[in-house]
């Protein structure tokens, strides 16, 4: 039986009396834990480690770290996803779903059609941080992808173009599919559009700067679902899904 999992991201060391704050000592009721219960911490540096409640009090839950576990469900494959910044329940499910699928970072891209200006999306990169944080908990990742700095989409089409491995543009568009393209070196940077894609001279210039674009199938997906639907294209053709 699996323990239930929660993020901890401070030091963590076997035989440690560790006293958790409420944001994971919530759910103990809710699981129905009691003292002599055992649960999995990780604290994003790499396995994970098997921990006994010892007291669970109103405003005191204490935990005793047991051992580490060198556990890792880490994909070989490298994924960068430039996420271009939608709706907030969207953008909220992509991410979840995306750190699901393995990717290693996400960088929210402001573009022409972007609900949110840079700013407001700025304010929303430690919420969606926490978002990655529970879906570790729950799909077993003990390395949380990394949500950085949202930025303009120029500004990261300029950052990224030195990168290696291969970069993908989803453009329902484009002549070309996953199956034409032969497995990446190193890593995949994928570049998604929000609701109404990229605009023109955005494609223009992620091409210029080195990407190519790729046709997912003959539907247009939504601005949630094509992430969730190409990153499992890749996993499944270059990484551990296969």
């Amino acid at each position: 039986m699996e323990h239930p999992r929660f993020y901890f991201g401070e030091p963590l060391t076997a035989g440690q009396l560790l006293e958790l704050p409420d944001t994971i000592s919530r759910h103990f009721k809710a699981l129905r834990l009691q003292p002599g219960d055992h649960i999995t911490l990780f604290n994003g540096e790499g396995g994970e480690f098997s921990a006994e409640l010892v007291s669970l009090e109103r405003r005191h839950n204490q935990v005793k770290i047991l051992a580490h576990h060198a556990t890792e469900r880490e994909s070989d494959l490298s994924i960068h996803l430039g996420l271009a910044v939608i709706r907030r329940d969207a953008m909220d499910f992509a991410i979840q779903k995306a750190t699901e699928l393995g990717v290693s970072s996400i960088t929210p891209i402001v573009s022409r059609f972007s609900n949110e200006p840079l700013n407001r999306a700025a304010a929303r990169v430690g919420h969606w941080q926490r978002v990655v944080y529970a879906a570790c908990e729950q799909c077993g990742r003990n390395r949380p992808a990394i949500i950085n700095n949202a930025i303009n989409l120029a500004d990261w089409l300029a950052q990224v173009e030195q990168d290696k491995g291969i970069h993908l543009l989803l453009d329902p568009r484009a002549d070309e599919g996953f199956t034409s393209l032969e497995k990446p070196p190193e890593m995949v940077v994928l570049m998604v559009g929000p609701e109404g894609g990229f605009a023109d001279e955005e494609v223009k210039a992620a091409v210029a700067a080195g990407f190519m674009d790729i046709r997912f199938g003959q539907r247009v997906m939504r601005a949630e679902t094509a992430p969730i639907a190409a990153l499992a294209v890749i996993q499944h053709l270059w990484g551990d899904l296969a």
